[in-house]
């Protein structure tokens, strides 16, 4: 019935976002002198010159950063989750920041940097044991004997010294696994200008921004992970980042200035927040419901009648269950919910409308078995109709309405129109006198005497007088037509049956509210009446299903009998859900899909799309179950299903961890850049720069034997059919690129 395809997420071009390698500013921070001249003169003669300066200052962030400063930060502070193939990245609201400060001679080298610590890595404050800490810039200029301090040049005014600063001490050992190379720094950082938003985050509102990610994967277990963006202004020429320079013998740690950081804790055994692969589950998903993707038990096809018949019902949705009989006895039974592998078969001519669980039940005369599944809708129709007060409010005043209409209407002519004439006759027919006669039917104390009194009234005149003469007649030769002619129901009959449509019709509104949607009840129907076996819904399966009308049907016809007690309740029913249908109300749903994946549970806020031919069709959806979603599609069958990772800003990292690590490639540049290639880069976790469990976090951007940016380069090479394709910081950010994937079916 569907097939299911994993598609690569979507291109950034979506949210307007474009890419560069770097934003450096037309001046670096410092004092500068602007001055300007204008010679005077009269003709060839030089009167004098007229001369002004102006000193201003280029200032940008040196020691901290305002927290306006920040636009978004990836993971979220605090956050719990997993984690393990992700990049930690902050996004900045000043583009140009990291290269507002030299580093090196290369202009392109930022002089921030990303890291991303555990509590192992660093040398925390001893009083308050946090990696980060709140200092001065004079303790990050001045600190104790054995840390290594930034040579800056030039060095700050001695009026800073007191200035807030927030320190981190990067252990001695830790450098070479957690610092990137000076070489590296560039393709860690790049830019992004939104120029046209279609989300609600802060990463994504108009502007230029920098990005600065972190070469490092967050993967120990249960561990607390602290990301600071810091300072490497002073330490270009320390060895630790390619430089000549080692680090004095003895050194404890390398005091950096951290000018923005905050926390987060990895499970990758784990956790709600965040889930580590999408694109793998959605692959697990669609493999798994390849083979089968019908809402069914599995069944083989045997021989003989009895086989035949059993397979038969197997493959259309039913179940095997005992039904108890009205007699005590159980027997075997069939059932099936409202889902159904195939079309269901209509009930046979006038079946319908049910008017009790028992007209529902179907016998299998040729097997000797019950069908019970119309029986069990109605019974569960009737208990869920019972529990909404509002829905038996306004069937109860249809009733009442519908009722008095019909006392109206067949109340024979001298009846009286009004309780007032009523009590009125049956004063005129001798009441007082037959009450008096009434209690002295009895000698007092003697219950065996018999009566000797009668009533001395008229009967036909009493009749009249409750109103009641013809009634009995008239609503009888409504349920059972045809008429007799000359038995005088003719007429009376259709006085009523225009009655009461006409009380169905004012109260078909007030019934209709209360009812609400059909799809409603089917969102209150225990999930063991829609799905009958575990068997039929697998963890790891999407199951598709047509929606079975006729159960429906008898569902909501068990709703609307709830407190009927007279055929003329039944009837007043019936004749409501005649006119709702003729409205076009109520609506049923006609195809649907269950869906049972971790992707549920770990993504709350899925996003799932219905398409007919291009056009949406409306789809109901719940989660009956934690790791379960239910869709109900009104109308018609959509020939396309998609379920979309909801937005979460562009994280970035790689896309799987099939492959040592891959990364889906997308189209580095023309008129569809952004867009999917349908091919990966492979061994991305091979580039690590060792095998410690610090180390082997840590990826080689540019140094060593294929580092990442190699494997990134030559995969495009190939998927591309282009060798002389170069790859820029920009390009790399683009393949880097965790942005929200989906999952398509295309019911057949």
């Amino acid at each position: 019935m569907t097939d299911p395809t994993v598609v690569h997420p979507a291109a950034p071009t979506d949210l307007g976002v474009t890419f560069a390698s770097q934003d450096q500013p037309a001046l670096s921070p410092g004092t500068y002198t602007l001055t300007a001249t204008q010679p005077v003169s009269e003709g060839a003669t030089v009167l004098g010159t007229l001369s002004d300066s102006l000193a201003f200052t280029v200032a940008a962030p040196r020691f901290a950063l305002e927290p306006a400063g920040i636009a978004a930060v990836h993971p979220p502070p605090t956050a719990t989750g997993r984690f393990d193939m992700t990049l930690p990245h902050v996004v900045l609201e000043h583009g140009g920041l990291p290269w507002a400060r030299p580093l090196t001679a290369d202009p392109q080298t930022p002089w921030l940097a990303l890291i991303l610590v555990t509590d192992d890595d660093v040398l925390p404050n001893p009083d308050t044991r946090e990696p980060v800490s709140g200092r001065t810039v004079k303790d990050l200029l001045t600190p104790p004997n054995h840390y290594l301090a930034p040579a800056l040049d030039p060095s700050p005014p001695m009026g800073l010294y007191g200035r807030p600063c927030r320190i981190l001490d990067l252990r001695a050992d830790a450098l070479a696994d957690v610092l990137p190379k000076a070489g590296e720094l560039r393709w860690l950082a790049h830019v992004r200008d939104v120029a046209a938003s279609r989300t609600q985050t802060d990463e994504f509102t108009t502007g230029r921004r920098a990005v600065v990610a972190t070469s490092r994967f967050p993967r120990m277990p249960a561990r607390r992970y602290t990301a600071a963006l810091v300072s490497l202004e002073g330490y270009a020429g320390y060895t630790f980042l390619g430089g000549d320079t080692a680090v004095p013998e003895g050194t404890r740690a390398v005091r950096l200035a951290a000018l923005w950081s905050w926390s987060f804790t990895t499970d990758p055994a784990g956790g709600t927040a965040v889930n580590s692969d999408f694109h793998a589950l959605a692959q697990q998903l669609a493999s798994a419901s390849s083979s089968e993707n019908l809402l069914r038990l599995p069944h083989e096809a045997g021989s003989g009648d009895v086989a035949q018949h059993v397979a038969a019902r197997l493959a259309g949705g039913f179940v095997p269950v005992v039904h108890r009989l009205p007699t005590g006895e159980h027997t075997p039974a069939w059932y099936r919910g409202p889902f159904t592998a195939r079309p269901a078969q209509p009930l046979p001519a006038g079946r319908e409308p049910l008017r009790s669980a028992d007209a529902a039940l179907v016998y299998l005369e040729s097997f000797g078995i019950w069908d019970v599944s119309y029986a069990c809708a109605y019974t569960c129709g009737q208990l869920l109709g019972a529990s909404h007060p509002s829905l038996l409010r306004a069937l109860e005043n249809h009733r009442a309405q519908g009722l008095a209409a019909a006392q109206r209407t067949c109340r024979p002519a001298g009846a009286g129109g009004d309780a007032r004439s009523r009590f009125q006759n049956l004063v005129a027919g001798n009441l007082a006198q037959a009450i008096d006669t009434g209690l002295k039917r009895r000698t007092p104390g003697d219950a065996s005497a018999p009566d000797t009194g009668s009533p001395a009234t008229d009967p036909q005149r009493t009749s009249a007088a409750r109103g009641l003469a013809g009634l009995e007649r008239a609503v009888h030769a409504l349920l059972t037509r045809p008429t007799s002619p000359g038995t005088g129901a003719e007429t009376a009959t259709g006085e009523l049956a225009e009655a009461l449509r006409t009380v169905a019709e004012e109260h078909a509104d007030a019934v209709a509210e209360a009812f609400g949607p059909p799809v409603d009840w089917m969102s209150r129907v225990p999930f063991d009446h829609l799905v009958p076996h575990a068997g039929m819904l697998p963890e790891h399966s999407a199951r598709f299903f047509h929606i079975d009308a006729q159960w429906m049907r008898a569902l909501l016809a068990g709703v609307r009998s709830v407190g009927a007690v007279t055929r003329l309740d039944l009837y007043l029913d019936g004749l409501l859900d005649e006119v709702l249908t003729a409205r076009g109300e109520p609506r049923l749903p006609v195809f649907g899909g269950l869906i049972r994946s971790p992707l549920v549970r770990y993504w709350p806020e899925l996003i799932v799309e219905a398409t007919k031919s291009g056009s949406p069709v409306t789809t109901h959806i719940s989660r009956p179950l934690p790791d379960a979603m239910l869709l109900l599609c009104d109308a018609r069958q959509p020939d396309k299903i998609i379920v979309r990772e909801p937005p979460h800003g562009l994280s970035m990292g790689i896309d799987s961890m099939s492959g040592d690590g891959a990364v889906n490639l997308r189209r580095p540049h023309g008129s569809d850049i952004g867009n999917p290639l349908a091919a990966q880069a492979t061994g991305i976790n091979l580039c690590r720069r060792g095998t410690s469990a610090r180390a082997s976090e840590v990826l080689r951007i540019t140094e060593g034997t294929t580092p990442l940016t190699d494997r990134i380069q030559s995969a495009l090479r190939i998927a591309l059919n282009d060798t002389g394709y170069t790859l820029t910081p920009a390009g790399l950010a683009l393949q880097l690129l965790n942005s929200a994937g989906m999952l398509q079916f295309v019911p057949s």
